[in-house]
């Protein structure tokens, strides 16, 4: 019982997050941001979509397809101006390959969770052959870079990416890759709705949020 109550009152207080966010960018014409949201946390969000779409929003993880994203309020239409999501890329590989451990997400997770940090500042992590490119917020970068020092046996070091080019792409799912974008917008000029979930429209581009449903009821599925 006491788990239920305590579950009940985190989805009461994230709601409460996506409107007073939602309702400082209406009201003070500028953009804010959450920080990186679940897929339990933005199930919550599109429930309360109704009632956050007069700011205008978006959503983006930095990688194609990211499973965790940070909600964007406020329309560079309305607001006149651009801000970018404060998403960066950070590659952690070993200082000494061939002494390297074979490392999973969950070895770089934990690694990353055991220095303190907060899950909210961490988005997607992309695990190669011994080396991982991890998406986080700005703010946490540079303290990751100083302080991530191994992972299981492995000892490392952590840099910034200059730029999209320097991650590996996964090989995409046929299934899934015309409709699995990196960020998702919301306006209020034109919307279309599938089985899945809502495809909103601004400026003449389409982009979709996909789920199996959607396959073949959309332009592109």
């Amino acid at each position: 019982m006491e788990r239920k109550h305590s579950d009940e009152k985190e989805i009461h207080q994230l709601r409460n997050r996506f409107r007073d966010l939602a309702e400082k960018s209406f009201q003070q014409g500028i953009f804010t941001f959450t920080g990186f949201l679940g897929l339990s946390e933005q199930d919550i969000f599109w429930q309360e979509e109704g009632k956050l779409s007069h700011a205008g929003y978006r959503l983006e993880g930095g990688c194609q397809a990211a499973d965790r994203v940070v909600a964007r309020f406020g329309s560079p239409e309305e607001l006149g101006y651009e801000v970018p999501f404060p998403i960066v890329c950070v590659h952690i590989r070993p200082l000494a390959q061939k002494f390297a451990d074979d490392l999973s997400h969950r070895d770089f997770l934990g690694a990353l969770m055991n220095l303190g940090i907060e899950r909210s500042t961490i988005g997607d992590i992309k695990v190669g052959e011994r080396e991982a490119y991890l998406f986080c917020l700005d703010s946490i970068a540079g303290f990751i870079c100083e302080n991530l020092s191994q992972v299981r046996h492995t000892h490392v070091k952590c840099s910034l990416t200059e730029g999209p080019a320097d991650i590996p792409q996964e090989e995409p799912n046929p299934s899934v890759s015309r409709c699995s974008p990196s960020g998702w917008t919301r306006c209020w000029r034109r919307s279309i709705t599938c089985p899945g979930r809502r495809a909103w429209s601004c400026s003449g581009r389409e982009r979709y949020t996909w789920t199996a449903a959607c396959a073949g009821t959309i332009p592109g599925c």
